[in-house]
């Protein structure tokens, strides 16, 4: 399997559309081309994380927040969090971003929360990922 493939498998779990629009979701580091044998699941690519992804052999890194979030200017590996992207990129590891699409997937992280703590017929406050369509016949 390669990481384009293994997007798709995440992708029907979670789909991008179901993402609120201006969320950074999907391939941050990586290529599609790259071969997957290794998977982890984190909340972030924290420098901890990375560092136990290498030495784990992973491939493929899937975390719910983006690593480069916000505009970046550098990526200082002077830094943990600038050398701990440099390396995961130096070492080939695919980072893959499920963050709102997976929170509103159907029995996603929303779903085990709600669940988690109890609450007794939660219900959607704001449907994301579907917008009415509509259909337009024009008669000239």
């Amino acid at each position: 399997m390669d990481v384009r493939t293994a997007v798709r498998l995440l992708e029907r779990i979670a789909p991008p559309e179901r993402a609120l629009r201006d969320d950074p979701i999907g391939l941050a580091l990586g290529r599609e081309d790259r071969p997957v044998r290794r998977v982890m699941f984190a909340l972030e690519a924290t420098p901890a994380v990375a560092e136990e992804a290498l030495d784990r052999g992973i491939d493929l890194l899937v975390v719910h927040h983006h690593p480069l979030y916000r505009p970046t200017r550098t990526i200082r590996t002077d830094r943990a969090d600038g050398r701990a992207l440099a390396r995961l990129l130096q070492a080939d590891v695919a980072v893959y971003v499920m963050h709102t699409n997976a929170d509103a997937a159907d029995d996603g992280l929303n779903d085990v929360f709600a669940e988690r703590v109890g609450l007794e017929a939660p219900d959607v406050l704001e449907v994301t990922g579907r917008e009415a369509l509509f259909k337009l016949a024009v008669f000239v």
